[in-house]
């Protein structure tokens, strides 16, 4: 995927980088999905376990990246996960729409990161507000990046509402760009 992402002309891939046991405590809870039009239910710990980036994956990945002249980025979940990429030269690091109001976490992204991209899915104002302050007071030098996203997979177009990228921008004077599920 990295060798058709720079065929293709994209200017960075990203990836997540987790360790499963850092958010799933329960290892029992079921989830169920859609595969290949089947109902299939299993520990929602199983699957995230089962697609783990496995760390000893991540210098690989990254000099893969280099090589291929695009930049790599990754969303970690925990403070070990940051420092991995941080160790690997990493200089932007994305948060995901489901740590935006892990104010630690983003503290600490912003402390070892030069940019910080912060997806707004499952967050109301005070979040983002929150989220920025938190980068800002942190590091005054890392720059923070917001990213429009509606968390509904996949999101119906007519609920995109990308108007939203303008009110961010406006509101907080940062980047803003946009994270899409619709179809297509």
């Amino acid at each position: 995927l990295i060798y058709e992402a720079a065929r293709s002309g994209a200017d960075a891939v990203k990836f997540q980088n987790w360790i499963t046991e850092d958010f799933i405590s329960d290892q029992k809870q079921l989830f169920e999905y859609k595969s290949l039009n089947r109902s299939v239910t299993e520990p929602l710990y199983d699957l995230f376990k089962r697609n783990e980036l496995q760390r000893q994956w991540l210098p690989e990945l990254y000099n893969l990246c280099h090589q291929e002249k695009i930049d790599f980025m990754s969303t970690p979940m925990s403070y070990e996960g940051v420092d991995d990429l941080i160790s690997l030269g990493v200089d932007v690091i994305k948060n995901g729409s489901d740590c935006l109001s892990h104010i630690p976490l983003i503290k600490y992204i912003a402390e070892k990161a030069k940019v910080i991209i912060l997806s707004t899915g499952m967050s109301d104002q005070k979040d983002i507000d929150y989220a920025v302050e938190a980068v800002l007071s942190s590091n005054p030098n890392c720059i923070p990046v917001l990213l429009h996203c509606t968390s509904i997979y996949p999101t119906p177009v007519d609920e995109a509402n990308l108007k939203r990228m303008m009110a961010l921008s406006q509101k907080y004077n940062v980047k803003v760009g946009y994270s899409d599920h619709t179809v297509g």
